[in-house]
């Protein structure tokens, strides 16, 4: 990757305020464990009587790094890294070091764990102090590679599949590519990626018409999926068509959950085992499978209730029409299970100054604090946080020129969100 995509690529996760060293503070910036980094630049002096300035820095587990050390005209610098092992930057050896003659110096790294890092600013220069700037910028790298496209040629031999492979990952770089006809399938013969190109792989197919998958993985080794298309063999897939519930929350105790297929189908397991479930907490949740009468629509129901805050996966093993082909990918279904609230405002009398406003809720937001809006000039503003005393709260607001008001509980782990609006007009007292 290229230096300077790699900076414009960066979020920096510090903020963007300047942090000048005084001077007062070098005698306990020689050394681990140095001065933790509250800035995402440094400006200070090294040199002369000072030789080594030492700061902390805590990073997250795929954290890119970029540190950038500009000094003074003559000045000698050098920057190091230290890993969180290391007791003083004079006898402990070095992760990674720019050392070049001159001030500037540049260390790009990446780190695959958690790590508390030790920065060493070094100043070789003794006759005097020179002033340097030291900039910091990070980001965690939690996005697998984004696959661009995935085209498949028309016809393929059964056991050469080639597919124009096109992707790109601005911070840890596409390291390589899979063909294959399951995200499951194991092992994964990995091509090294070059870029754009057309890449082949063996694929275990039968003639006739075959969905193929592709994947892509980075340096950090995430991994994205895409689906090709389909190319001339002897397999056609299932297709997924539609996933219920659709939102991301549900209030029954025993939500039933559903996937409908193209075309009739069957588990590629047998029993429970045919949809698994589990918690946030890892936690296996119990349930019962069954196909419809049509054997196109695949059902999962828990036995027990789910606990209210809890969030659960629901996923299907693979699945494969009756002439065996498999359907390469499903994607699970993620719910909060949550009570339902409700909100209703009513406006009920008009002043010259004020207007007096009734908010109705259920007694489940009794003692929740509920956002008042108004919408002026086409826009909502927020004016009055009330707290909810009783099923039925009394409130005045300043009369204005606002067309609508909107009372809105955005919602708990536990509660879910509610909203209701009214019209402020007319507003005649």
């Amino acid at each position: 990757m290229q230096l300077k995509s790699l900076v414009l690529s960066l979020i920096v996760v510090f903020n963007s305020n300047h942090f000048a060293v005084q001077p007062a503070l070098a005698t306990s910036l020689d050394n681990i464990p140095g001065i933790p980094l509250t800035s995402s630049t440094i400006s200070s002096t090294i040199g002369g009587a000072t030789y080594d300035h030492v700061y902390s820095l805590q990073v997250q587990a795929g954290t890119v790094l970029l540190l950038t050390l500009r000094g003074d005209a003559g000045a000698e610098l050098g920057l190091y890294i230290f890993g969180e092992d290391a007791e003083s930057v004079y006898s402990s050896e070095p992760m990674f070091s720019s050392a070049v003659p001159g001030g500037d110096q540049v260390i790009a790294t990446q780190f695959f764990r958690d790590n508390l890092l030790y920065i060493n600013v070094n100043g070789r220069n003794i006759d005097r102090a020179y002033a340097y700037q030291l900039n910091i910028s990070a980001v965690v790298d939690k996005t697998p590679p984004i696959i661009r496209s995935a085209t498949v040629r028309a016809y393929s031999r059964p056991k050469l599949t080639c597919v124009e492979i096109d992707a790109v990952d601005g911070l840890s770089g596409v390291q390589s590519v899979a063909i294959m006809r399951d995200v499951d399938l194991q092992p994964v013969t990995w091509l090294p990626y070059t870029g754009a190109n057309t890449y082949c792989s063996e694929v275990e197919s039968q003639d006739g018409p075959l969905e193929l998958v592709v994947a892509a993985r980075n340096k950090i080794g995430l991994v994205s999926f895409k689906v090709a298309g389909m190319t001339s063999v002897d397999s056609v897939a299932p297709r997924l068509l539609r996933i219920h519930p659709a939102d991301k929350e549900t209030y029954s105790p025993k939500p039933i959950l559903s996937w409908r297929f193209s075309e009739p189908i069957k588990s590629t397991t047998r029993g429970a085992s045919r949809v698994i479930a589990a918690t946030q907490l890892g936690d296996f949740v119990s349930g019962r499978v069954w196909l419809s009468a049509d054997y196109r629509q695949l059902y999962w129901q828990p036995t027990s209730n789910i606990k209210i805050g809890t969030m659960f996966t629901v996923v299907p093993a693979m699945v494969k029409d009756r002439a065996g082909n498999t359907l390469d990918r499903i994607d699970p279904i993620v719910l909060v299970r949550k009570v339902q609230t409700k909100i209703a405002l009513e406006i009920v009398k008009v002043g010259r100054k004020n207007i007096g406003m009734l908010i109705r809720s259920s007694q489940n937001l009794v003692g929740k604090s509920v956002k008042l809006f108004e919408r002026r000039l086409g826009e909502w503003f927020v004016i009055e946080i009330v707290q909810i005393s009783a099923s039925e709260t009394k409130l005045r607001v300043p009369r204005s020129n606002a067309t609508r008001y909107r009372a809105e509980w955005i919602g708990s782990d536990r509660l879910a969100g509610s909203s209701a609006a009214v019209s402020g007009r007319p507003l005649s007292p």
